[in-house]
């Protein structure tokens, strides 16, 4: 065992340092729009589950804020085992707290952004769902493309 440092802070480090690997990892699949849409991991809310778009859009807006929060953690994972003792944990337990509260800092701006997109448009031309004034009405109610 190292010199100097509890079992409490090496505990409190070892699982600072797994929740950051998730934080990371979950951040850089949300930035570059390869993460699923799924129950469990990401931001979810009712607004980012209404579409896949809707959830890779609002991942990919709280993923750099998401790896940023897994970095503290980490400097603070790193912090305890280095330090030791009681400082060292709470080095750690403070930087889960400062990761979680950059998280969700991160994830609420991204909620926000998707929300002011509204509902996925299912109306191609009728009520301008082909998403700009100059296509209102170049589709017919049917789907297709209308001739003229």
């Amino acid at each position: 065992m190292l010199i100097g440092v509890s079992v409490a802070a090496v505990v409190v480090a070892v699982l600072s340092l797994l929740l950051a690997v998730g934080w990371v990892s979950i951040g850089t699949l949300g930035l570059v729009g390869r993460l699923p849409r799924n129950r469990w991991v990401g931001v979810r809310s009712a607004e980012t589950m209404r579409s896949p778009d809707h959830f890779a859009l609002a991942n990919r807006g709280a993923g750099p804020g998401i790896i940023g929060a897994g970095l503290i953690v980490a400097m603070g994972g790193l912090l305890a085992l280095g330090i030791g003792g009681g400082v060292g944990l709470l080095f750690a337990v403070l930087g889960v707290v400062a990761g979680a509260v950059v998280a969700g800092v991160a994830s609420g701006y991204a909620v926000r952004a998707v929300s002011v997109l509204g509902e996925p448009a299912t109306d191609c031309g009728v009520g301008g769902g082909c998403g700009s004034c100059a296509l209102q009405g170049a589709c017919s109610p049917d789907g297709t493309a209308a001739a003229g």
